[in-house]
């Protein structure tokens, strides 16, 4: 299965609408980080007691937690999904769950709302945004970390998230996802801040360190981030997409159809193309022996029959043998899709009602 099909990259006016959504997000929420860390942070005496900055940061650092689960559940978060991190971008891309066509617009408005929020800030603050205890809220590392050190805390942290991003959609934790995330980048600012800076986001250094022109470790709170993000959204694609024990080849490639990367992005010509490309790899006559209770057998020339999912696209009749063992009865992809002349199983019988007699005469 290609990680990005030929003709997916050119975005359409529902992914520049959501881009643009996320330019402002980003903006807003870089913005109000900034203003955090120099009310928060920056009014400390710089030669405070250790103890009085931890306070501070774990205070920051909860306050970002809470604001990103604002940004997350708010109307424009939702049309948008509220990333405002690259490498969550790039970590879901690497999953499946984001188009490829969105993935370039989203790294050009979320870089460019670093540098938007920067600069509202340095309008809005003036002298002070530059002074010593503010430094235009650029992150630094605590004494004793390295840039090796600062780059496995990092990509670690990202590498968390985005599995727990790829994670809950299936299991339907009791807790709203953006609860969790919200959460876990508050509980890494408040452990890291004050030893790696607790950046875990590529834009959130991308704006102050243009502005103030602090290089130090640039590029490790640029890549390694990305770098966590990508290798677990590569890992839960590979997982997710893994052939069940104890089934046949063709029952595995509905399960890959079922819940594959193509469906969680929820493009349909994606899942389509995704479940011919799993059948094709079928052998012949592992397709032509798998008939279901309720469809026709698959045809022999690569393409699927109509008993299959596919096959409804192609003008076909649904049968029994697309629903797969292992997976729970209840909402699934077919869930939106009118019943068909096969599904007279699944349809409640009308209700008889006999007409009252008529009047003789």
């Amino acid at each position: 299965m290609d990680l990005v099909p030929p003709g997916s990259l050119r975005p359409r006016a529902a992914d520049v609408r959501c881009a643009v959504t996320e330019f402002g997000l980003t903006t807003a929420f870089m913005a109000t980080v900034f203003g955090l860390v120099r009310w928060g942070i920056g009014t400390m005496a710089p030669d405070g007691p250790v103890a009085d900055l931890r306070v501070r940061v774990v205070l920051v650092s909860a306050l970002v937690g809470l604001v990103i689960v604002g940004f997350a559940v708010s109307p424009p978060g939702r049309f948008s999904g509220a990333h405002m991190n690259p490498a969550i971008t790039l970590g879901l891309f690497a999953s499946g769950s984001v188009p490829a066509r969105r993935v370039l617009p989203y790294l050009v408005a979320q870089s460019g709302g670093s540098i938007a929020a920067a600069a509202l800030t340095g309008l809005l603050w003036g002298p002070a945004v530059s002074g010593p205890g503010v430094r235009w809220a650029v992150v630094q590392p605590g004494a004793g970390w390295t840039g090796p050190s600062v780059a496995v805390a990092e990509a670690a942290t990202l590498a968390v998230i985005v599995a727990l991003m790829c994670w809950a959609p299936a299991r339907r934790p009791a807790w709203p996802l953006a609860w969790l995330v919200g959460g876990l980048f508050g509980l890494q600012g408040a452990v890291l801040g004050s030893l790696t800076g607790g950046s875990a986001n590529p834009a959130r250094q991308l704006g102050p360190a243009l502005f103030s022109g602090e290089a130090h470790l640039l590029a490790v709170y640029l890549i390694a981030p990305v770098a966590g993000g990508v290798l677990a959204g590569g890992v839960a694609r590979l997982l997710r997409a893994r052939p069940a024990p104890g089934h046949t080849r063709a029952a595995d490639d509905r399960l890959i159809r079922a819940a594959g990367p193509a469906y969680w992005a929820g493009d349909r010509r994606r899942h389509l193309r995704a479940g011919q490309a799993a059948l094709a790899a079928v052998p012949a006559p592992a397709r032509g022996r798998d008939r279901g209770a309720g469809g026709r057998r698959g045809r022999d020339d690569g393409h699927p029959g109509p008993g299959s999912r596919t096959g409804r696209a192609r003008g076909g009749e649904p049968g029994a043998d697309d629903r797969h063992p292992v997976l729970p009865a209840g909402p699934g992809p077919d869930r939106h899709r009118r019943p068909g002349r096969s599904d007279h199983r699944l349809r409640r019988p009308p209700r008889f009602r006999p007409r009252p007699p008529r009047p003789h005469g």
